[in-house]
Formats: C-alpha cells, structure tokens, sequence
C-alpha cells in the first residue's frame, strides 16, 4: 500500500483534481470501503456538524476524558453516511485532545488527510470571577480537498450579568470560525461552528430568545467581513434551542435566531431538504432539534445519524451547493 507521506508528495505535484480523486482511490485500493470514499464535486461541499460530548465529561465519555473510543465512533459513522468525503467537520463540546482524535480518526478511517484548523482549548473552560470562557468549538478541514484562508479565530456569544439567571454564573461561548478555498474549483467558503448557552443560564426563555438572534447576527456578519465573496457560508451547531419559540409547525412563532437567518439569506438546511422529495412529503415542515446547518447555498442532500451512541447528540450532514436556495 502506498504510504500517506508518498501519497500527499503526489497529490501536490499533480495540483488536479482528477489525479487526486485517482491517487486516492488507487493508493487504498486494498481496502474496498476506504476506497469508495471519494472527493466532493466541485463547487459542492459537504458538511458534519455533532456535539461530541467529550470536553467536560459525562455518559459518552467513556471510563475518562482520554478514552476516545466515542470519537472513533462518530468518525466511522460520518464517513458511511455522507456520499462523498466530507469536506468540513464541525464540532461542539470538545477539547483539543478530543477535536484532534477526531480528526486522526477520519484519516486513519479514509483515503483523506483531516486537519484541526480551528483548535479548541486543552482546558475548555476558563474562570474569571463570576464568569466562565468556553473555547470548545472546533472546525476540522479535509485538507486534500479544502485549504484554510488566514488564521480563523473565535468569536465570543457575550451578554451581561442582568441577563443571567440567578445564582447562574455568566457562560460565554466562543464559536470557532475559518474561511477555507476548494482546492479542485477555487472555490472560497466560510464557516463557523455554534455552540449556544443554554436557556436554562439566561434570566428569561424571552432574554434567550433576543440573545441568539443578537448572537447570530454578530457571526454572519463577521464572516461576510472577514471572508467576502465566498461562494458559500455555512453556519453550523447546537444553538440550545428549537426553531419554534412557541407553538409547533406551521401555527409556530419562529425564534429569533432562525427568523434572523431565514429573512438573510440563509436556509435552515437541513429542515429545507424534503422540498425535492416528490409526493405528498414535498413542502412538509418538520422540525430537527437543537442542531441546525445554516447555509446561503443550495443543500441538495442530508441526514441526521438514526444510531448515534457516541454522544447525546446525533450528527447531521449536508451536501451544499454553491447556487442560491431553491424554494418550493
């Protein structure tokens, strides 16, 4: 078998997408499910999103925080259930062990290199005060297909200690953000992975409410500044809340950070895809929890993992587009 070190020499030599996607097949030719997996089309990406549940422990952690068996798991179950190699990983509640054991095990698991470009903290959780920092988002890139722009960076969800709730300390979560180029089309993108402060630490379900709108607002224009012209923005993660505010389907008033979305640009991609189902499922709304995969391209097609086990979350994928969101 050709060794990783000779196969990434060639790739970059080549500089084609073409010779890549047979560089790739050929040199994990003696592992036939290794070799299916092939590169995305260009213009196209596909994006993981999961909360991994391995940043401060608890019931998916294994006997401790080192035992990444859980992330090995979510590996697998990412690479058999997207169509193509996945292009972007973004990750919730991880540490910067956990966020690099995941990306060992999509490259150990695939024909592809994956690479932690937007790193997490060792220690997640800082303490100033009555105040805790959280840094336990991440962003992995398929480094084959996909090459980071700049330095990416975090942006923190602030509010103020009025509206906490009481004897709650403040949580400020910090979301990861990167701007990446397709290497096979030169494609630019731009990403950000989510992870919400829980309503429960938040004074009201109404001062919830404005905060994730406000909050939403603050990364979709910090990408737009810091990665104009990209041909796709994708903004992806647990935002700790439903996309009803109150009332359910179609009778629902929208949360304020869905509606933010929805009104600029972006599609709920995810809860949009069954619009190209035919039949009587075609247009019908649905909900899909707390994990969403905001877009402003078009999601031609996804999925929510049935089996889970690695986490309290499921992840959900999406194969994105870059062509405007088509409607019913």
């Amino acid at each position: 078998m050709m060794t990783r070190s000779l196969k990434t020499k060639r790739l970059a030599a080549a500089g084609l997408a073409s010779t890549m996607a047979a560089t790739l097949f050929l040199s994990f030719a003696n592992n036939p499910a290794e070799a299916a997996i092939t590169p995305t089309p260009d213009r196209q990406i596909v994006t993981v999103i999961a909360n991994l549940n391995k940043a401060y422990g608890g019931s998916y952690t294994g006997p401790s925080l080192g035992n990444m068996d859980s992330v090995r798991a979510f590996a697998n179950r990412a690479l058999a259930m997207t169509p193509t190699a996945p292009d972007v990983v973004l990750l919730q509640e991880v540490r910067a062990k956990s966020a690099k054991a995941a990306a060992t095990a999509l490259t150990n698991k695939s024909p592809f290199k994956y690479v932690v470009v937007v790193m997490p903290g060792q220690h997640p959780t800082r303490e100033f005060g009555g105040m805790q920092i959280h840094k336990e988002t991440a962003i992995i890139l398929n480094t084959d297909t996909m090459e980071k722009i700049g330095t990416g960076g975090f942006l923190a969800a602030k509010y103020t200690r009025a509206q906490a709730a009481a004897g709650h300390k403040i949580k400020v979560k910090k979301t990861a953000y990167v701007g990446a180029t397709q290497k096979s089309s030169g494609m630019k993108v731009a990403l950000a992975s989510v992870h919400y402060t829980p309503v429960e630490d938040l004074k009201s379900k109404a001062v919830s409410n404005s905060l994730r709108g406000k909050w939403s607002e603050q990364i979709a224009a910090k990408l737009k500044s810091k990665y104009p012209g990209s041909a796709i923005t994708n903004i992806g993660g647990d935002f700790n809340q439903i996309r009803c505010y109150s009332g359910a389907f179609k009778s629902c008033t929208l949360a304020d950070f869905w509606k933010y979305f929805s009104n600029n640009g972006f599609v709920d991609s995810l809860y949009m895809l069954h619009q190209a189902s035919p039949g009587p499922e075609a247009c019908v709304e649905r909900t899909t929890g707390v994990d969403y995969i905001f877009s402003d391209g078009n999601p031609k097609k996804g999925g929510v993992d049935s089996k889970g086990g690695y986490s309290d979350h499921k992840l959900r994928w999406v194969t994105i587009e870059a062509v405007p969101y088509k409607k019913c």
